[in-house]
């Protein structure tokens, strides 16, 4: 009986050395899931806060974005705007150019007119002989010199014919 007992009592020393080792393996393994975990919950954490990162970035674009859209709109309505002024610069150049040529057609008109007043002025305008002697003190006159009558010009007759309410003795339509 004393063999049987050492035999078991062996067995039961194996068994809680095998005991002891494996729960020490255990402990071990244990440590490692736990600094695992540990490491884990930290590249989580990381790639949390990379996410977090790239979600702000992604917002900041977002805004920058909407930025350049509301600026892209504003120049396009400042380049709208110098459309309009361009095309009111082409307006009022036409319509300069339209002045000129009526000023253009007024001067010749005017030029016209002068020219046909000279014309009219010539009736009343006296031989240059004449005038000059008009002018003149009256001098003893060389017994053989004859002086030489006043004539009107050609333009002048023409006037006259035509019919001057000047000249015209009914002055009812004046």
């Amino acid at each position: 009986a004393g063999k049987g007992f050492a035999v078991v009592a062996v067995e039961v020393r194996r068994l809680a050395q095998s005991a002891a080792e494996a729960s020490s393996e255990v402990k071990v393994l244990i440590e490692q899931s736990g600094e695992e975990v540990s490491g884990g919950t930290r590249l989580v954490a990381e790639a949390a806060q990379k996410l977090s990162s790239m979600l702000e970035a992604v917002k900041t674009n977002a805004k920058q974005m909407e930025e350049i859209a509301k600026d892209s709109r504003e120049q396009a309505g400042a380049i709208e705007e110098v459309n309009v002024a361009v095309r009111q610069m082409d307006e009022m150049t036409q319509h300069n150019a339209a002045l000129v040529e009526e000023t253009n057609a007024a001067i010749e008109q005017t030029e016209s007119q002068a020219s046909e007043l000279d014309r009219i002025v010539e009736v009343f305008t006296l031989d240059e002989r004449a005038r000059s002697a008009s002018a003149l003190p009256k001098a003893r006159k060389p017994a053989d010199a004859v002086p030489k009558p006043v004539t009107s010009s050609p333009a002048a007759k023409t006037y006259l014919s035509r019919g001057n309410a000047a000249v015209d003795k009914d002055w009812s339509e004046f």
